[in-house]
């Protein structure tokens, strides 16, 4: 009986204790990575998508640069994903976490 309530009310806390909640743009950006093909470990893409969009920030938007950042990043890569995969993360990146870059992305 003294093993029932304790296990009873840790059951109890478990059942009511709030849900882990995503950051706000990474179920829409993991769901676009995996429909893309790319099935690594969530956290580092999660990392890798707003390393993308911090990079965006710091470089000038439009004409030329996501280009050469897909190229860049496709070399760096290689051994995990194609060019396309690339362009697709970057996609995924500015559409989930900084789409005030979607400009960029006319390439």
């Amino acid at each position: 009986m003294n093993i029932t309530i304790p296990v009873a009310t840790i059951c109890a806390a478990l059942i009511l204790a709030p849900a882990a909640a995503a950051a706000p743009g990474d179920d829409v950006f993991l769901r676009d990575v995996a429909n893309a093909g790319i099935h690594e470990f969530p956290y580092p893409l999660i990392q890798e998508g707003h390393s993308i969009c911090h990079t965006l920030d710091l470089g000038p938007s439009g004409g030329g640069y996501v280009p050469d950042m897909a190229d860049r990043m496709a070399s760096a890569f290689r051994q995990w994903l194609t060019h396309q995969q690339v362009a697709d993360l970057i996609v995924a990146s500015v559409v989930a976490y900084c789409p005030n870059h979607r400009d960029a992305l006319n390439f």
